[in-house]
């Protein structure tokens, strides 16, 4: 089997999920090297890496060719994005990290739209027949005793 070097990006502070790749990776018996890269030099994921990166925050113009640099310089077959934010930096940069074949855990671009967006994420339940929470504003709420209530900004 093909060693397979795999970037974690933006593990911050995910060391138990660093750790269940490195257990997941023995048991399969499967090579390669478990790589983070962070915008933080501090993140606890980096001691359980077998390589370890920081890198510019996503806002930062210097970032993409940082992580593209990273992932040539690691000899990356593919990229795990661990937050939202990291979702949407190679969603809007997909084409330069598809070059690569990099994203191949990259969901397409109108999954993400929908899936970062609460009203629109219900709605893609309800059209879909899936039960899901009842979404709203405070005022369609008010007065109304069905609890548990949970309020999420």
């Amino acid at each position: 089997m093909k060693a397979i070097n795999l970037l974690l990006l933006a593990p911050h502070w995910r060391v138990s999920l660093v750790r269940a790749f490195r257990t997941a990776k023995t048991r399969l018996k499967v090579s390669g090297k478990l790589v983070t890269a962070d915008s933080d030099p501090l993140a606890a994921s980096r001691k359980v890496a077998d390589a370890c990166h920081t890198h510019p925050p996503f806002d930062d113009s210097a970032c993409k060719n940082q992580l593209i640099d990273i992932c040539h310089r690691q000899a990356i077959d593919s990229i795990l994005p661990m937050t939202n934010k990291a979702i949407e930096f190679l969603n809007r940069y997909r084409r330069d990290f598809e070059k690569n074949h990099w994203l191949s855990y990259l969901q397409d671009s109108k999954t993400i739209e929908i899936c970062h967006d609460k009203q629109k994420l219900a709605g893609f339940f309800e059209s879909e027949g899936i039960a899901s929470p009842c979404i709203g504003s405070a005022k369609m709420f008010a007065g109304k005793n069905d609890f548990p209530l949970i309020a999420k900004p």
